[in-house]
Protein backbone atom coordinates (compact mmCIF):
# COMPACT_ATOMS: atom_id res chain seq x y z
CA UNK A 1 0.00 0.00 0.00
CA UNK A 2 1.38 3.43 -0.90
CA UNK A 3 2.27 6.00 1.74
CA UNK A 4 -0.79 8.28 1.18
CA UNK A 5 -3.14 5.33 1.65
CA UNK A 6 -1.23 4.17 4.74
CA UNK A 7 -1.44 7.67 6.26
CA UNK A 8 -5.18 7.86 5.62
CA UNK A 9 -5.69 4.45 7.17
CA UNK A 10 -3.72 5.40 10.29
CA UNK A 11 -5.57 8.70 10.72
CA UNK A 12 -8.93 6.95 10.40
CA UNK A 13 -7.90 4.33 12.96
CA UNK A 14 -6.76 6.98 15.44
CA UNK A 15 -9.94 9.08 15.13
CA UNK A 16 -12.18 6.00 15.36
CA UNK A 17 -10.32 4.69 18.43
CA UNK A 18 -10.53 8.07 20.19
CA UNK A 19 -14.24 8.28 19.38
CA UNK A 20 -14.81 4.79 20.74
CA UNK A 21 -12.92 5.60 23.96
CA UNK A 22 -14.78 8.89 24.48
CA UNK A 23 -18.20 7.32 23.90
CA UNK A 24 -17.34 4.38 26.16
CA UNK A 25 -16.09 6.69 28.90
CA UNK A 26 -19.23 8.80 28.63
CA UNK A 27 -21.42 5.72 29.01
CA UNK A 28 -19.46 4.61 32.07
CA UNK A 29 -19.70 8.04 33.71
CA UNK A 30 -23.41 8.20 32.93
CA UNK A 31 -24.11 4.87 34.56
CA UNK A 32 -21.94 5.63 37.60
CA UNK A 33 -23.79 8.92 38.17
CA UNK A 34 -27.19 7.25 38.45
CA UNK A 35 -26.47 3.82 39.84
CA UNK A 36 -26.23 3.17 43.57
CA UNK A 37 -23.00 1.68 45.00
CA UNK A 38 -24.89 -1.49 45.89
CA UNK A 39 -25.67 -2.04 42.24
CA UNK A 40 -22.12 -1.78 40.84
CA UNK A 41 -21.98 -5.42 39.80
CA UNK A 42 -25.04 -4.87 37.65
CA UNK A 43 -23.38 -1.71 36.35
CA UNK A 44 -20.29 -3.65 35.20
CA UNK A 45 -22.45 -6.15 33.34
CA UNK A 46 -24.51 -3.45 31.61
CA UNK A 47 -21.41 -1.48 30.60
CA UNK A 48 -19.84 -4.65 29.20
CA UNK A 49 -22.94 -5.53 27.21
CA UNK A 50 -23.03 -1.98 25.87
CA UNK A 51 -19.38 -1.79 24.88
CA UNK A 52 -19.06 -5.20 23.21
CA UNK A 53 -21.44 -4.44 20.31
CA UNK A 54 -19.73 -1.07 19.91
CA UNK A 55 -16.32 -2.76 19.72
CA UNK A 56 -17.61 -5.27 17.17
CA UNK A 57 -19.09 -2.46 15.04
CA UNK A 58 -15.81 -0.54 15.25
CA UNK A 59 -13.76 -3.55 14.09
CA UNK A 60 -16.17 -4.20 11.23
CA UNK A 61 -15.94 -0.58 10.15
CA UNK A 62 -12.14 -0.74 10.35
CA UNK A 63 -12.08 -3.88 8.19
CA UNK A 64 -14.37 -2.33 5.58
CA UNK A 65 -12.25 0.79 5.42
CA UNK A 66 -9.07 -1.21 4.98
CA UNK A 67 -10.66 -3.39 2.29
CA UNK A 68 -11.84 -0.37 0.32
CA UNK A 69 -8.40 1.21 0.53
CA UNK A 70 -6.84 -2.02 -0.78
CA UNK A 71 -9.39 -2.31 -3.60
CA UNK A 72 -8.85 1.33 -4.51
CA UNK A 73 -5.09 0.79 -4.70
CA UNK A 74 -5.52 -2.37 -6.78
CA UNK A 75 -7.83 -0.59 -9.24
CA UNK A 76 -5.41 2.29 -9.50
CA UNK A 77 -2.54 -0.12 -10.20
CA UNK A 78 -4.56 -1.94 -12.87
CA UNK A 79 -5.51 1.34 -14.55
CA UNK A 80 -1.90 2.47 -14.52
CA UNK A 81 -0.66 -0.79 -16.04
CA UNK A 82 -3.38 -0.64 -18.70
CA UNK A 83 -2.36 2.92 -19.58
CA UNK A 84 1.28 1.79 -19.84
CA UNK A 85 0.22 -1.06 -22.14
CA UNK A 86 -1.48 1.46 -24.42
CA UNK A 87 1.55 3.75 -24.25
CA UNK A 88 3.92 0.94 -25.30
CA UNK A 89 1.64 -0.04 -28.19
CA UNK A 90 1.61 3.58 -29.35
CA UNK A 91 5.38 3.89 -29.01
CA UNK A 92 6.00 0.63 -30.90
CA UNK A 93 4.09 1.94 -33.92
CA UNK A 94 5.69 5.42 -33.72
CA UNK A 95 2.52 7.12 -32.54
CA UNK A 96 3.48 8.09 -29.00
CA UNK A 97 6.35 9.10 -26.69
CA UNK A 98 8.57 6.69 -24.80
CA UNK A 99 6.76 5.49 -21.63
CA UNK A 100 8.41 5.97 -18.20
CA UNK A 101 11.12 3.49 -17.23
CA UNK A 102 9.59 2.27 -13.97
CA UNK A 103 8.66 -1.26 -12.87
CA UNK A 104 5.05 -0.90 -13.98
CA UNK A 105 6.28 -0.10 -17.49
CA UNK A 106 8.52 -3.16 -17.42
CA UNK A 107 5.63 -5.39 -16.35
CA UNK A 108 3.35 -3.91 -19.04
CA UNK A 109 5.93 -4.41 -21.79
CA UNK A 110 6.61 -8.00 -20.65
CA UNK A 111 2.90 -8.73 -20.66
CA UNK A 112 2.58 -7.29 -24.16
CA UNK A 113 5.47 -9.46 -25.39
CA UNK A 114 3.79 -12.56 -23.93
CA UNK A 115 0.49 -11.95 -25.69
CA UNK A 116 1.90 -11.23 -29.17
CA UNK A 117 3.69 -13.28 -31.81
CA UNK A 118 5.89 -12.85 -34.87
CA UNK A 119 8.02 -9.86 -35.73
CA UNK A 120 5.94 -7.51 -33.56
CA UNK A 121 6.66 -9.68 -30.51
CA UNK A 122 10.38 -9.71 -31.35
CA UNK A 123 10.35 -5.94 -31.60
CA UNK A 124 8.84 -5.72 -28.10
CA UNK A 125 11.60 -7.96 -26.75
CA UNK A 126 14.17 -5.67 -28.36
CA UNK A 127 12.50 -2.63 -26.75
CA UNK A 128 12.62 -4.36 -23.37
CA UNK A 129 16.35 -4.83 -23.71
CA UNK A 130 17.05 -1.33 -25.07
CA UNK A 131 15.06 0.24 -22.24
CA UNK A 132 17.47 -1.44 -19.76
CA UNK A 133 14.64 -3.48 -18.24
CA UNK A 134 16.42 -6.74 -19.06
CA UNK A 135 19.64 -5.58 -17.39
CA UNK A 136 17.64 -4.47 -14.34
CA UNK A 137 16.02 -7.91 -14.09
CA UNK A 138 19.36 -9.71 -14.43
CA UNK A 139 20.81 -7.54 -11.66
CA UNK A 140 17.79 -8.33 -9.48
CA UNK A 141 18.59 -12.03 -9.83
CA UNK A 142 21.95 -11.36 -8.16
CA UNK A 143 20.39 -9.58 -5.18
CA UNK A 144 19.09 -10.99 -1.92
CA UNK A 145 15.55 -9.63 -1.98
CA UNK A 146 13.23 -12.54 -2.65
CA UNK A 147 10.31 -10.36 -3.74
CA UNK A 148 12.45 -8.50 -6.30
CA UNK A 149 13.80 -11.81 -7.63
CA UNK A 150 10.32 -13.25 -7.96
CA UNK A 151 9.06 -10.22 -9.90
CA UNK A 152 12.14 -10.33 -12.16
CA UNK A 153 11.60 -14.05 -12.82
CA UNK A 154 7.98 -13.40 -13.74
CA UNK A 155 8.96 -10.72 -16.26
CA UNK A 156 11.84 -12.76 -17.69
CA UNK A 157 9.51 -15.70 -18.26
CA UNK A 158 7.27 -13.44 -20.34
CA UNK A 159 10.10 -11.77 -22.26
CA UNK A 160 11.74 -15.12 -23.21
CA UNK A 161 15.17 -13.63 -23.87
CA UNK A 162 18.12 -15.87 -24.76
CA UNK A 163 20.39 -13.43 -22.88
CA UNK A 164 18.72 -14.38 -19.60
CA UNK A 165 19.52 -18.11 -19.87
CA UNK A 166 23.13 -18.01 -18.48
CA UNK A 167 22.00 -15.93 -15.48
CA UNK A 168 19.11 -18.30 -14.83
CA UNK A 169 21.46 -21.30 -14.95
CA UNK A 170 23.72 -19.66 -12.36
CA UNK A 171 20.76 -18.80 -10.13
CA UNK A 172 19.47 -22.34 -10.47
CA UNK A 173 22.78 -23.75 -9.23
CA UNK A 174 22.71 -21.60 -6.09
CA UNK A 175 19.00 -21.91 -5.24
CA UNK A 176 17.23 -24.16 -2.78
CA UNK A 177 15.02 -26.83 -4.30
CA UNK A 178 11.80 -24.88 -3.67
CA UNK A 179 13.21 -21.76 -5.35
CA UNK A 180 14.84 -23.81 -8.11
CA UNK A 181 11.45 -25.02 -9.35
CA UNK A 182 10.41 -21.42 -10.08
CA UNK A 183 13.75 -20.71 -11.77
CA UNK A 184 13.48 -23.88 -13.88
CA UNK A 185 10.08 -22.83 -15.15
CA UNK A 186 11.35 -19.36 -16.05
CA UNK A 187 14.33 -20.87 -17.84
CA UNK A 188 12.02 -23.26 -19.73
CA UNK A 189 9.92 -20.33 -20.93
CA UNK A 190 13.09 -18.45 -21.89
CA UNK A 191 14.03 -21.27 -24.28
CA UNK A 192 10.98 -20.40 -26.38
CA UNK A 193 12.69 -17.65 -28.36
CA UNK A 194 13.89 -17.10 -31.89
CA UNK A 195 17.63 -17.02 -31.07
CA UNK A 196 17.98 -20.42 -29.36
CA UNK A 197 18.29 -23.35 -31.82
CA UNK A 198 16.73 -26.73 -30.91
CA UNK A 199 20.03 -28.45 -30.06
CA UNK A 200 21.05 -25.59 -27.77
CA UNK A 201 17.61 -25.64 -26.14
CA UNK A 202 17.99 -29.37 -25.39
CA UNK A 203 21.45 -28.85 -23.90
CA UNK A 204 20.24 -25.96 -21.70
CA UNK A 205 17.19 -27.90 -20.55
CA UNK A 206 19.19 -31.01 -19.62
CA UNK A 207 21.80 -28.91 -17.84
CA UNK A 208 19.09 -27.19 -15.80
CA UNK A 209 17.35 -30.46 -14.89
CA UNK A 210 20.63 -32.03 -13.78
CA UNK A 211 21.33 -29.29 -11.21
CA UNK A 212 18.66 -30.50 -8.78
CA UNK A 213 16.76 -33.69 -8.04
CA UNK A 214 13.60 -32.51 -9.75
CA UNK A 215 10.60 -34.80 -9.70
CA UNK A 216 9.04 -36.10 -12.89
CA UNK A 217 6.08 -33.75 -12.36
CA UNK A 218 8.35 -30.71 -11.99
CA UNK A 219 10.23 -31.57 -15.18
CA UNK A 220 6.93 -32.19 -16.95
CA UNK A 221 5.57 -28.76 -15.99
CA UNK A 222 8.79 -27.13 -17.23
CA UNK A 223 8.65 -29.03 -20.54
CA UNK A 224 5.12 -27.79 -21.18
CA UNK A 225 6.33 -24.21 -20.73
CA UNK A 226 8.94 -24.47 -23.49
CA UNK A 227 6.24 -23.52 -26.01
CA UNK A 228 7.28 -23.94 -29.63
CA UNK A 229 10.38 -25.87 -28.53
CA UNK A 230 8.28 -28.46 -26.68
CA UNK A 231 7.66 -31.03 -29.49
CA UNK A 232 11.33 -31.06 -30.48
CA UNK A 233 12.50 -31.34 -26.87
CA UNK A 234 10.09 -34.21 -26.16
CA UNK A 235 11.25 -36.05 -29.27
CA UNK A 236 14.93 -35.61 -28.43
CA UNK A 237 14.46 -36.61 -24.78
CA UNK A 238 12.61 -39.79 -25.70
CA UNK A 239 15.14 -40.73 -28.35
CA UNK A 240 17.94 -40.20 -25.82
CA UNK A 241 16.06 -42.02 -23.05
CA UNK A 242 16.09 -38.97 -20.76
CA UNK A 243 13.20 -38.22 -18.38
CA UNK A 244 10.85 -40.59 -20.25
CA UNK A 245 7.93 -40.37 -17.79
CA UNK A 246 7.79 -36.57 -18.02
CA UNK A 247 8.24 -36.52 -21.80
CA UNK A 248 5.60 -39.18 -22.37
CA UNK A 249 3.08 -37.36 -20.16
CA UNK A 250 3.66 -34.10 -22.06
CA UNK A 251 2.65 -35.86 -25.30
CA UNK A 252 -0.79 -36.32 -23.78
CA UNK A 253 -1.01 -32.84 -22.26
CA UNK A 254 0.01 -31.09 -25.48
CA UNK A 255 -1.79 -33.58 -27.75
CA UNK A 256 1.37 -34.15 -29.78
CA UNK A 257 -0.09 -36.73 -32.16
CA UNK A 258 2.98 -36.69 -34.39
CA UNK A 259 5.00 -38.20 -31.53
CA UNK A 260 2.66 -41.14 -30.88
CA UNK A 261 4.97 -43.66 -32.67
CA UNK A 262 7.65 -42.89 -30.06
CA UNK A 263 5.38 -44.38 -27.37
CA UNK A 264 5.64 -47.94 -28.79
CA UNK A 265 8.81 -49.12 -26.99
CA UNK A 266 7.63 -47.64 -23.70
CA UNK A 267 4.36 -49.63 -23.66
CA UNK A 268 6.43 -52.66 -22.63
CA UNK A 269 9.05 -50.82 -20.55
CA UNK A 270 10.52 -52.78 -17.60
CA UNK A 271 9.97 -49.62 -15.50
CA UNK A 272 6.31 -49.77 -14.39
CA UNK A 273 6.13 -45.98 -13.97
CA UNK A 274 7.20 -45.43 -17.59
CA UNK A 275 4.89 -48.20 -18.82
CA UNK A 276 1.92 -46.71 -16.94
CA UNK A 277 2.72 -43.22 -18.30
CA UNK A 278 2.73 -44.53 -21.89
CA UNK A 279 -0.59 -46.32 -21.37
CA UNK A 280 -2.10 -43.24 -19.72
CA UNK A 281 -1.05 -41.07 -22.66
CA UNK A 282 -2.50 -43.55 -25.17
CA UNK A 283 -5.79 -43.44 -23.27
CA UNK A 284 -5.76 -39.64 -23.02
CA UNK A 285 -5.25 -38.98 -26.74
CA UNK A 286 -7.24 -42.11 -27.70
CA UNK A 287 -4.61 -43.13 -30.24
CA UNK A 288 -2.20 -46.05 -29.95
CA UNK A 289 1.01 -46.62 -31.92
CA UNK A 290 0.69 -48.99 -34.86
CA UNK A 291 1.13 -52.63 -33.87
CA UNK A 292 0.76 -52.02 -30.12
CA UNK A 293 -2.29 -54.26 -29.61
CA UNK A 294 -0.41 -57.05 -27.83
CA UNK A 295 1.50 -54.62 -25.60
CA UNK A 296 -1.73 -53.06 -24.31
CA UNK A 297 -3.42 -56.42 -23.75
CA UNK A 298 -0.42 -57.88 -21.95
CA UNK A 299 -0.35 -54.85 -19.65
CA UNK A 300 -3.78 -55.92 -18.38
CA UNK A 301 -1.97 -58.80 -16.71
CA UNK A 302 0.88 -56.74 -15.22
CA UNK A 303 1.87 -57.30 -11.63
CA UNK A 304 1.33 -53.67 -10.67
CA UNK A 305 -2.29 -52.61 -10.19
CA UNK A 306 -1.63 -49.06 -11.43
CA UNK A 307 -0.26 -50.45 -14.70
CA UNK A 308 -3.32 -52.68 -15.13
CA UNK A 309 -5.59 -49.71 -14.40
CA UNK A 310 -3.98 -47.61 -17.15
CA UNK A 311 -4.04 -50.57 -19.55
CA UNK A 312 -7.78 -50.92 -18.94
CA UNK A 313 -8.21 -47.28 -19.99
CA UNK A 314 -5.93 -47.64 -23.00
CA UNK A 315 -7.87 -50.70 -24.24
CA UNK A 316 -10.51 -48.31 -25.55
CA UNK A 317 -8.18 -47.69 -28.53
CA UNK A 318 -8.47 -51.36 -29.61
CA UNK A 319 -11.25 -53.00 -31.60
CA UNK A 320 -14.00 -54.34 -29.36
CA UNK A 321 -13.42 -57.89 -30.63
CA UNK A 322 -9.88 -57.74 -29.25
CA UNK A 323 -10.74 -55.94 -26.01
CA UNK A 324 -13.98 -57.71 -25.05
CA UNK A 325 -12.59 -60.79 -23.30
CA UNK A 326 -9.60 -59.12 -21.53
CA UNK A 327 -11.78 -56.26 -20.26
CA UNK A 328 -14.45 -58.69 -19.08
CA UNK A 329 -11.81 -60.53 -17.04
CA UNK A 330 -10.54 -57.19 -15.72
CA UNK A 331 -14.01 -56.47 -14.31
CA UNK A 332 -13.20 -59.09 -11.67
CA UNK A 333 -9.76 -57.67 -10.83
CA UNK A 334 -8.80 -57.36 -7.17
CA UNK A 335 -8.15 -53.62 -7.61
CA UNK A 336 -11.17 -51.28 -7.72
CA UNK A 337 -9.54 -48.86 -10.20
CA UNK A 338 -8.87 -51.67 -12.66
CA UNK A 339 -12.51 -52.78 -12.45
CA UNK A 340 -13.76 -49.22 -12.77
CA UNK A 341 -11.57 -48.40 -15.81
CA UNK A 342 -12.43 -51.68 -17.53
CA UNK A 343 -16.14 -50.97 -17.14
CA UNK A 344 -15.72 -47.39 -18.39
CA UNK A 345 -13.83 -48.61 -21.47
CA UNK A 346 -16.52 -51.17 -22.31
CA UNK A 347 -19.21 -48.48 -21.93
CA UNK A 348 -17.20 -46.19 -24.25
CA UNK A 349 -17.63 -48.71 -27.08
CA UNK A 350 -21.28 -47.68 -27.26
CA UNK A 351 -24.25 -50.06 -27.56
CA UNK A 352 -22.02 -53.07 -28.30
CA UNK A 353 -19.95 -52.44 -25.18
CA UNK A 354 -23.02 -51.87 -23.02
CA UNK A 355 -24.41 -55.18 -24.28
CA UNK A 356 -21.27 -56.85 -22.89
CA UNK A 357 -21.84 -55.11 -19.56
CA UNK A 358 -25.46 -56.25 -19.54
CA UNK A 359 -24.36 -59.90 -19.90
CA UNK A 360 -21.76 -59.45 -17.16
CA UNK A 361 -24.46 -58.16 -14.79
CA UNK A 362 -26.19 -61.54 -15.19
CA UNK A 363 -23.50 -64.11 -15.92
CA UNK A 364 -20.29 -63.03 -14.17
CA UNK A 365 -19.39 -65.10 -11.13
CA UNK A 366 -17.79 -62.17 -9.26
CA UNK A 367 -20.31 -59.97 -7.40
CA UNK A 368 -17.91 -56.99 -7.62
CA UNK A 369 -17.78 -57.41 -11.40
CA UNK A 370 -21.59 -57.52 -11.59
CA UNK A 371 -21.86 -54.37 -9.45
CA UNK A 372 -19.31 -52.34 -11.45
CA UNK A 373 -20.95 -53.45 -14.69
CA UNK A 374 -24.34 -52.38 -13.38
CA UNK A 375 -23.06 -48.90 -12.52
CA UNK A 376 -21.25 -48.43 -15.83
CA UNK A 377 -24.20 -49.69 -17.86
CA UNK A 378 -26.65 -47.11 -16.57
Amino acid sequence: MSRPYGGGFGLFGLIAALTFVLIGSGIVVLFISFIQPSERETLRLMVTLTLLPGAAAFLLLLFQFGYHLYALGSKRSNRLERSRLEAWVAFAVDEGPLPPGDEISAAALARLRETTTGSYSQELARLYEESAFLLRDLNALKGRQHAAKSRALSRLGRIRSARAIPALQRLLASSSHAAAVEVLRTLARSLDNEETPPDAALAEFETACAQHQFSSGEIESALVLTGSKCPGLVRQLLQAGRYPTAAITVIGHRNLLELVPLLAPHLSSPDPEVRAAALRTVAKIELAPSGSRQQILSALGAGEAFVRAQAAKAAVTLPLDDARAPLTRALGDADWWVRRNAAASLAAFGPAGKAVLARVMVDHGDPFAREIARRAGR
